[in-house]
């Protein structure tokens, strides 16, 4: 057992759950994104090779972090049917993530380094020996930090999109956005 499965099993009873819907990366804001989801197989959701993407009540894809994080491998891109996700769109999840120092180990003075152990940008760093913070400009927001913290002290903020309307029109043939 690694620490990491030794602090998680441990502290899992401490461990709040909170289900913050973030888009997937490559989505695009629209009127109608709801509509074009619903419409969908639902083939992001299983072609997904984190396993992170899940379908809300109405079928509406969202990034669940609990059990890992985005490689941006655009399986879901590539699959996608209804043009939901395009390359046009910034690859980057639009989700900001902040360390919660009232909830952090690290930040109580114990012994912690999961969240700056996986993260493969190098965007938590620590102030001195303890003390880890979320570089926002380095950050690519794949959200692998979130499932390793033992005590969820990893707040994940949905950022909203800019509609891009001549995209959109153009790769749908709408006229509206």
């Amino acid at each position: 057992m690694n620490r990491r499965e030794f602090f998680s099993k441990f502290l899992a009873p401490f461990k709040i759950e909170k289900e913050t819907k973030i888009q997937l990366p490559y989505s695009q804001s629209s009127p109608d994104i709801s509509n074009l989801c619903m419409e969908c197989s639902g083939r992001c959701v299983t072609v997904c090779e984190e396993n992170i993407i899940r379908p809300n009540r109405t079928g509406i894809p969202y990034l669940d972090f609990t059990e890992g994080g985005c490689s941006y491998c655009e399986a879901c891109l590539n699959i996608c049917e209804k043009q939901v996700l395009s390359r046009e769109n910034q690859w980057q999840i639009p989700a900001s993530f902040k360390i919660d120092p009232t909830k952090c180990l690290a930040w109580q003075e114990n012994i912690c380094s999961l969240c700056t152990d996986c993260c493969d940008s190098n965007c938590i760093r620590t102030e001195g020996i303890l003390n880890p913070q979320i570089d926002q400009e380095q950050c690519n927001s794949c959200g692998i930090c979130v499932g390793r913290c033992p005590v969820s002290a990893i707040q994940v903020t949905p950022l909203k999109r800019e509609v891009n309307k001549s995209a959109y029109i153009q790769r749908t043939g709408s006229g509206e956005a």
